[in-house]
């Protein structure tokens, strides 16, 4: 029996409708969602097909975006066409940070880390966690010593690392260090600013001594040199003190930028102090240098852009300014301090 015209008509538009057509089609092969890292991109791709159409304007089988959104593409091919979409998100640089509070052996850690979806913390002691916030109790036979406490936090762009010395009741580092240089022997003296055998010096010619109050003498043909000397955490081997000293007939030039037979400090992050960290927006920027010195504060967001600068001009000796970062909304910044050509950065918290 043969069909009508009419009865054909009929069935097209039936199986037309019914999306019947349209399921012969090979489809868009585009995830739910898709992301891209920090600064990145990402390429979105729909498969083989005769003709592309995007949201964007575009009508390449592929695109490139940079952009959070929701992106659309109509394809065509032998079969019909098919309309699908993804949604499109950044992933932002993991940024590492956390405080400690010790209670005897006890150590609480608040973790103020940004864009982490993981963490590990390496305790110092052989042990590791990954809960976000976690307490760890130290054995008492560590007592009197330190611990190089790291944190890495991970995302799906990457990781970044953050690590501080714990130190535990008794333990503090010294206060001031003395020393007198006489031709080619320096001898050295912690005073009374520390009591525990937790130190050792390292005095940049391959000798060491664990005496609070060492005298060394240097050789050498030359008719003077310079040396770097470091006081050293036994146990962590985390240098607390560092000095250049000049010993023998060195000139009145000062050839190792010496004062008195020992370098003054310029800028270290020892000497720089940025509290209270977490902050509600006003924070102090305290410092200590011994040299005029031109002073530049800058405060960056995580992606990099700067949202806070300031020029101070020359400073010399003890410098503390307050900073207000109120307006800024809660999260890591990074404070850039830079003393003419000496320059740190340091990790703050914004409540």
């Amino acid at each position: 029996m043969k069909l009508s015209i009419h009865a054909l008509l009929l069935s097209f538009l039936f199986l037309f409708f019914s999306g019947s057509l349209l399921a012969q089609t090979e489809g868009v092969v585009l995830p739910d969602s898709a992301y891209y890292c920090e600064a990145d991109s990402v390429e979105l791709n729909a498969g083989n097909h005769i003709s592309y159409f995007w949201s964007t304007g575009e009508t390449t089988q592929s695109i490139i975006v940079s952009s959070t959104g929701n992106y659309v593409v109509t394809v065509t091919d032998a079969n019909g066409t098919t309309v699908d979409s993804t949604w499109v998100y950044e992933v932002l640089t993991p940024i590492a940070m956390f405080q400690d509070s010790v209670d005897h052996f006890t150590v609480v850690f608040t973790n103020f880390s940004q864009n982490a979806d993981s963490f590990l913390w390496d305790f110092g002691d052989g042990t590791t966690s990954n809960q976000e916030h976690p307490t760890h109790l130290y054995p008492w036979t560590n007592y009197p010593a330190c611990n190089l406490v790291q944190l890495i936090v991970f995302n799906k762009c990457g990781s970044d690392t953050a690590s501080a010395i714990i130190g535990f009741n008794g333990y503090t580092p010294p206060s001031q260090v003395n020393s007198s240089v006489s031709n080619w022997t320096v001898n050295f003296d912690l005073g009374n600013s520390h009591s525990n055998n937790d130190f050792y010096w390292d005095f940049g010619d391959g000798n060491v001594s664990s005496l609070s109050s060492p005298a060394h003498t240097y050789i050498s043909s030359k008719p003077y040199e310079c040396y770097t000397v470091k006081l050293v955490y036994a146990d962590c081997g985390d240098h607390v003190f560092q000095k250049e000293i000049a010993v023998g007939n060195y000139p009145a030039s000062n050839p190792c930028n010496i004062i008195n037979g020992i370098q003054k400090n310029q800028l270290s992050t020892s000497s720089i102090e940025i509290y209270p960290n977490p902050s509600n927006g006003i924070l102090n920027v305290s410092l200590k240098t011994n040299q005029p010195a031109n002073l530049i504060i800058e405060v960056l967001d995580v992606r990099g852009a700067l949202v806070y600068s300031n020029i101070y001009g020359t400073v010399q000796g003890d410098f503390i300014k307050p900073i207000d970062l109120t307006e800024l909304p809660s999260s890591v910044y990074l404070v850039k301090v830079q003393l003419s050509n000496e320059i740190t950065y340091h990790k703050i918290l914004l409540k």
